[in-house]
């Protein structure tokens, strides 16, 4: 596809998009050459390119380019990652849209100048195109990792229920799930005994298991909380807990510049939450009585909780969350009462 700027002056080649699994993750690669026709000045492009598919955001990018006057083309290859959780979204839409194919939307905008040999900029232009590409079926399995995968049709009933069993659970698959039942189906002893838990794209099972344990919190005595930071957001997953007759004990930071941390933790003292303060605190870690603890790299703020790239485990291995309180427990008597 070409996109002309000035018509057989200054032009953008565009190839069909390919998916490469050289690395991983996979990558949606567009090759793409800028051209230009002048011996006497330069050509610059600054443009923002975005790639979607439906209202799903695979990437953007920021693009710079100078085209000298002894140069009339170059061809770059601009890769948009192609995360698994992302993959997983775009396989859930193309199965909602009932369609094979995938077709991508590559969107750019931006400015296209020209120098002039003294260095002034000669001319300016503007550039908004939007193109749409497909990429096959069989491509796609590919990026996938399916090629030795067959499709089932199954209700969308039951598709919806392996789902929520799959965030529950802290699965990256469905298929992961369904392999747990047919464990159960051969008399094996199921015990998840870990979860994989993250904050990523729509994905954020770090905060879903906080309000699962949250509704369930009248069983507990007692909480510990390890957070850097906290706010609002994450403030009312411990707000339930003391209103369910919890005691809570939180660990945070001292001396920090964030008035929505100062106000959760104003709601949370009012409610009765034991607080203390640590300068030197790095860890983020939730344990439950002795029963299970969340360790990750979250705090309970809603960047950590929402926004952020994060990861950690869910644990009920009884010896880890005891090695983990007795982390807490001394953390705790080493650190002070007030911020100062």
């Amino acid at each position: 596809m070409r996109i002309e700027v000035m018509p057989n002056q200054i032009w953008i080649d565009i190839d069909q998009p390919k998916i490469t699994t050289e690395y991983q993750p996979p990558s949606l690669v567009f090759p793409m050459t800028f051209n230009h026709v002048f011996s006497d000045r330069s050509t610059l492009f600054f443009l923002n390119l975005e790639v979607k598919f439906s209202e799903i955001k695979v990437g953007s990018q920021i693009f710079h380019l100078e085209l000298s006057p002894k140069i009339r083309s170059e061809t770059y290859r601009l890769e948009f990652a192609l995360f698994r959780e992302l993959l997983h979204l775009i396989e859930s839409k193309k199965e909602e849209k009932k369609e094979s194919d995938i077709t991508w939307k590559l969107s750019i905008k931006g400015k296209i100048y020209q120098r002039a040999t003294n260095g002034a900029l000669v001319d300016e232009r503007s550039i908004s195109s939007e193109c749409e590409f497909r990429t096959s079926i069989s491509e796609w399995k590919v990026a996938l990792g399916l090629e030795n995968y067959q499709f089932v049709l199954l209700p969308n009933e039951l598709l919806d229920e392996l789902e929520t069993l799959r965030k529950k659970w802290g699965f990256w698959k469905i298929d992961d799930v369904i392999a747990k039942f047919l464990d159960v189906y051969k008399g094996e002893r199921v015990e998840i005994s870990q979860q994989f838990l993250v904050t990523l794209y729509e994905t954020r099972s770090i905060r879903d298991k906080l309000a699962e344990f949250a509704d369930k919190s009248a069983n507990f005595r007692e909480i510990r909380v390890a957070s850097l930071y906290i706010d609002p957001t994450g403030a009312e997953y411990l707000i339930k807990m003391l209103k369910n007759g919890v005691k809570v004990k939180l660990l945070t930071r001292s001396k920090v510049d964030r008035k929505a941390h100062h106000e959760a933790l104003n709601v949370l003292k009012q409610l009765g939450a034991e607080i203390r303060y640590d300068k030197m605190l790095h860890a983020r870690i939730v344990i439950f009585d002795d029963i299970a603890a969340i360790i990750s790299s979250a705090d309970l703020d809603s960047e950590g909780l929402n926004n952020q790239k994060q990861a950690g485990i869910l644990t009920f291995d009884r010896i880890v969350v005891r090695d983990a309180i007795t982390f807490f427990d001394k953390a705790w008597e080493m650190a002070g009462k007030s911020q100062s």
